[in-house]
């Protein structure tokens, strides 16, 4: 057996047979965690119509606006970033068009600076898309940079492709949401036909290309800032950060792999703390639930998790919404290149830099905006989290008392508890356990076992897993 899906403790083992009696119909584990095995139709749908023409030529257009940087012109109809934003901003609202599901485009600006690479600041304008839900200011964000930049940042004039990073990324975001937008029109054109309700978004999904990433994440900041200030409840954000690569420098290939970074505790004070574990963050959640889906959906593509919450030296725009209390993750490609990232593209002693096109494995590229989709789409049809979630430690004992609050949700069918030992990165255990407020789990020890709990509709549709905190 291996090690990932091992029973979580051996002096708990006939409690979890007892538990298992009636096997779980959505989970079962797998050599990667525990994975969903039945799908929804919608999020099948979604993630099928993703496709590696759309990408190429998105990308293709995107780079030929010669450079991005965020200082670029802004005047030219054919170069620079405002000549980028205003491309993105129309092929958000040509989806929205065809689409017709109440999409909303804008341009939105904000003045940020000075700064450092910021002199003087500058009108920075973040292009969103923003696709509503019915539940008020519950909103996933997903997002990549359209900036690029080139050895220098002052280079403000010169080539900078940008084809990788993060012009990937970018079109990834624009990719999902021509897939989700075109899966949701056409399902409810079908239930008009049939008489049947047609699916709606609980959460509603914010598809946005952001600016001044390069300068020190000035647009996610801008934005993650104005959440936190309005009081939305952001589920979580989601950045595709150089996504699209070939292989690496180390001579590896990225085909069939993706790393997602993402904290285990929270980094800032605004979140609310774990207590038991450094490996259970919202964030860590979050990024568990976009690897099931990827099991479930995209089994050609392997989910890396990687505990932390980048990489060395480098800082995407996930951080923007750490920073405020958000769960955030980040998408990354399993072996960088770094020959094809901050350099200005020309040949030196043989050896080729740039971010250029002909670098850029389209295939995988697909297959990463899939998961996206499916994660999503899938959180974006979901129930709301289960709220106030607590572990009882009044008294000591071998079993364990869960408890949680009534978030008074109609659709809500029932919550699930996961587990897992204190030593796996991935859930491994589940008990389904109803449309309940706690549960006793007889002879498992809370001291042994780490637990979460999520709720699911009727549809089978599952929330975030929420980590509990200790109470009485």
């Amino acid at each position: 057996m291996s090690p990932r899906v091992r029973p979580l403790v051996t002096a708990t083992i006939a409690a979890l047979v007892s538990l298992s009696a009636l096997p779980d119909p959505m989970l079962v584990a797998s050599g990667r965690g525990t994975q969903r095995i039945g799908t929804d139709p919608l999020v099948a749908d979604a993630v099928s119509r993703v496709t590696v023409e759309h990408l190429r030529e998105d990308l293709t257009t995107l780079v030929g606006f010669g450079t991005r940087h965020t200082r670029s012109d802004t005047d030219s109809d054919d170069r620079g970033i405002g000549a980028a934003r205003r491309w993105l901003r129309d092929q958000f609202a040509a989806i929205e068009k065809d689409a017709a599901v109440g999409m909303r485009v804008e341009l939105q600006a904000h003045l940020v600076g000075p700064g450092p690479r910021m002199p003087g600041g500058t009108e920075l304008v973040n292009v969103v898309a923003t696709l509503p839900g019915s539940d008020p200011d519950r909103v996933i964000v997903i997002s990549g940079h359209m900036d690029s930049r080139n050895s220098s940042d002052a280079d403000i004039e010169g080539d900078a492709p940008g084809a990788n990073d993060d012009g990937s990324g970018t079109v990834l975001v624009l990719e999902a949401a021509r897939a989700i937008c075109g899966a949701l029109s056409d399902a409810r054109v079908a239930a008009a036909r049939d008489g049947r309700p047609f699916p709606r978004l609980r959460a509603s999904i914010r598809f946005a290309a952001v600016a001044g990433e390069e300068q020190g994440l000035w647009g996610s900041r801008a934005m993650a800032e104005a959440d936190r200030e309005d009081g939305v409840d952001v589920i979580g954000m989601i950045t595709n950060d150089i996504v699209g690569g070939v292989g690496g420098g180390n001579g590896m290939r990225n085909r069939g792999l993706v790393r997602l970074f993402s904290e285990g505790v929270p980094s800032s004070e605004d979140a609310a703390r774990v207590t038991g574990s450094d490996n259970d963050a919202p964030s860590r959640q979050l990024a568990r639930v976009f690897a099931e889906a990827g099991v479930t959906y995209v089994p050609a593509l392997e989910t890396v998790l990687v505990f932390r919450q980048d990489r060395y030296l480098r800082g995407g725009d996930h951080r923007a919404y750490n920073e405020v209390g958000y769960a955030g993750i980040r998408f990354t490609d399993m072996y960088e290149h770094f020959d094809r990232q901050h350099q200005d593209v020309r040949t030196e002693d043989g050896r080729e830099y740039g971010d250029t096109l002909e670098h850029i494995d389209y295939f995988n590229l697909a297959d990463v905006a899939r998961v996206n989709v499916a994660g999503v789409l899938g959180l974006a049809l979901a129930p709301p989290a289960p709220t106030d979630v607590r572990v009882d430690i009044s008294v000591l004992s071998h079993d364990t008392r869960l408890l949680w609050a009534d978030p008074r949700d109609a659709q809500v069918a029932g919550y699930r508890v996961r587990m897992r030992p204190t030593d796996a990165p991935r859930w491994t255990e589940s008990r389904d356990v109803g449309l309940v407020h706690e549960v006793t789990l007889e002879g498992i020890s809370k001291d042994d076992v780490l637990f979460a709990v999520e709720a699911y509709d009727a549809e089978g549709r599952t929330s975030t897993m929420v980590y509990p905190r200790p109470g009485r």
